[in-house]
């Protein structure tokens, strides 16, 4: 099992209609903060900008040369970074908690930031229970959006927790390579 984070800059046009399509389902746009469908145009206009910004990465997850999910990073005018993450329904089970693991390992250590914040409609509850999961704490929530957050410490402490050192058994079991 070979799982690849590569970079939308670096996507072929046909990879980047198929991540644009996973993006565009339903089960997936509804529980984004923007939950209008993108056109191709847009979409490819907007990964244009992505070359020059140092602000965010989005990558697509390819597992076994098969698109099957995307993960992103944002840096706001705050110096706030938020996180997201999505898959394809067809997706093994273990495949977004290793994404999911992989990636914040990423933040953490290659991006060396402190903190990771996301905000989950509260409709998605099982986005939610997979970030508590993870190690994310709500910090506070309105009508639409939990808001939670993950220090390094926090994710350090969650190393020992069963879901992790579950995870990390199969680190040893695949490849996966940041593009």
């Amino acid at each position: 099992m070979k799982l690849l984070f590569k970079n939308y800059t670096i996507l072929s046009q046909e990879e980047s209609k198929t991540i644009l399509e996973l993006r565009n389902k339903d089960y997936i746009r509804l529980n984004m903060q923007n939950t209008e469908s993108i056109e191709m145009q847009k979409h490819l206009e907007w990964i244009e900008t992505l070359k020059d910004d140092m602000s965010k990465e989005y990558f697509a997850l390819v597992l076994d040369e098969k698109i099957v999910g995307s993960c992103s990073w944002v840096r706001d005018e705050k110096d706030i970074i938020t996180w997201g993450i999505y898959f394809a329904q067809t997706a093994s089970p273990l495949v977004p908690s290793l994404s999911a693991y992989l990636f914040i390992e990423y933040l953490f250590k290659v991006k060396n930031n402190d903190t990771i914040k996301a905000y989950i409609r509260k409709e998605n509850i099982s986005a939610y229970k997979f970030n508590q999961h993870l190690g994310f704490i709500l910090d506070t929530e309105d009508e639409i959006f939990y808001y939670v957050s993950l220090s390094k410490a926090q994710w350090l402490e969650q190393s020992t927790h069963r879901f992790i050192t579950s995870l990390t058994k199969y680190l040893g079991k695949i490849e996966y390579e940041f593009q």
